[in-house]
């Protein structure tokens, strides 16, 4: 391929889904000296969110994650990256009786 100049085409181009560059403030870690010794004392929340393509677009997921056990405790998915998505991935957690 390369001797007569061809070229895959790549099936994905890359999105960018994190602005780094502006002033908001960096939240604190309120959970950093806490030590879970059992589950559902401590669920948490990347402030990244996932984001997955489909053919209209992209959904984003937000997750809620038992800090002890790992596991997802909570998710939601959404057209847009909102506070609110993660709200409703802890309403989801919260409704489960976890």
């Amino acid at each position: 391929m390369r001797f007569h100049g061809l070229q895959v085409r790549s099936r994905w181009r890359y999105v960018a889904t994190t602005d780094s560059d502006n002033n908001n403030p960096i939240s604190p870690n309120l959970a950093k000296d806490i030590a879970p010794n059992g589950p559902d004392q401590l669920w948490v929340a990347d402030t990244t969110f996932t984001y997955i393509a489909i053919s209209t677009g992209y959904v984003y997921l937000a997750v809620i994650v038992d800090a002890w056990s790992r596991r997802v405790v909570g998710y939601a998915l959404g057209r847009a990256i909102e506070a609110q998505l993660t709200v409703a991935a802890l309403e989801v957690a919260r409704s489960r009786g976890s």
